[in-house]
């Protein structure tokens, strides 16, 4: 196994809705997350612990049907500016995960084991919440956050690549890897209505 996290990454979101109520907002939201990176340390027999290092690239696209609900009018707050909501979805993710790459400098200082990338269409939840800032009559800034299940990143079963210094690469056929990808974002948004 390997254990470590995902990093960092901006979110970009593109989203249209429909307000149902005073109190219910629906809305589609389509996500890219292009700047996950796996950085970890994995578990093989033969190699000091916490010197085993991992990294593979990953980008996450998502498509999300969400419901907000907003408090405001639940708590009689309709004529403040700043309105708190909740918000609950779920839908689809299509992960990526290029080539992960598993080093043992105190084995082999240029040595790695090479995994195949791959890519997988999984199902995806959302729960999260915030403030609705109310600009204008038809333009709001919302402050949020969200929790985000993303599914599973896969590489695809077939051969890994041993490199090993001084001697000629061995190809061993395993089965997939893989985690779970999930997420903690912080929004900022401005919505537009008409």
């Amino acid at each position: 196994g390997a254990y470590g996290d995902f990093g960092d990454s901006p979110v970009f979101d593109l989203g249209v809705g429909y307000t149902v109520n005073d109190w219910l907002h629906t809305e589609l939201l389509v996500g890219y997350r292009p700047g996950l990176e796996f950085s970890g340390n994995s578990n093989f027999f033969g190699a000091p612990a916490g010197e085993q290092f991992v990294d593979a690239d990953v980008q996450s696209f998502s498509a999300l049907a969400a419901a907000n609900l907003k408090l405001a009018p639940l708590l009689g707050m309709t004529d403040h500016r700043i309105q708190p909501f909740l918000s609950a979805g779920a839908g689809v993710s299509h992960n990526r995960i290029d080539q992960m790459v598993y080093r043992f400098p105190t084995l082999a200082p240029a040595g790695s084991t090479v995994t195949q990338n791959g890519e997988s269409t999984e199902f995806a939840w959302m729960a999260g919440g915030g403030i609705d800032i109310i600009l204008t009559e038809t333009v709001t800034a919302s402050l949020g956050y969200r929790y985000i299940d993303l599914g599973k990143v896969r590489t695809d079963p077939g051969n890994i690549q041993i490199i090993r210094n001084g001697r000629d690469d061995v190809f061993v056929p395993v089965n997939e890897t893989r985690a779970r990808l999930s997420t903690s974002e912080f929004m900022v948004r401005l919505r537009y209505g008409f």
